[in-house]
């Protein structure tokens, strides 16, 4: 790499599905298959599931990171069941998507608040 990042970033190209935590605490950015790559273009039954599987992986197993997920700016990312901290209005290539931060931590963000206080 020319930028010499590599002992400061782990890269890594895989099945979202097969990701696990290489740490308590990181960040996670990912730009999520949509439009073909997803093999759908409605919000069918199978690009549902594949959003909820998303959310439970990420609500399982990354919490304590903060994750940036780049998807196209269409209902069906709602399915993930997180909201976003913050959305970013990105344009690639022609296409309209978003870059959504979620902090991902235990429980609820209500319990969270209130033990804060």
């Amino acid at each position: 790499m020319r930028a010499r990042v590599e002992k400061y970033i782990h890269f890594n190209q895989a099945s979202f599905f097969d990701l696990e935590k290489p740490a308590p605490e990181g960040i996670l950015i990912a730009n999520l298959p949509y439009g073909e790559r997803l093999k759908t273009t409605d919000t069918s039954n199978s690009q549902i599931d594949f959003f909820k599987k998303i959310g439970n992986i990420l609500k399982n197993q990354f919490q304590g990171w903060q994750v940036y997920l780049l998807v196209l700016n269409e209902p069906s990312w709602k399915f993930i069941g997180l909201k976003p901290k913050c959305k970013f209005v990105v344009t690639n290539g022609s296409l309209d998507t978003r870059l959504l931060h979620f902090d991902i931590y235990s429980g609820s963000k209500k319990a969270k608040a209130t033990s804060n206080h």
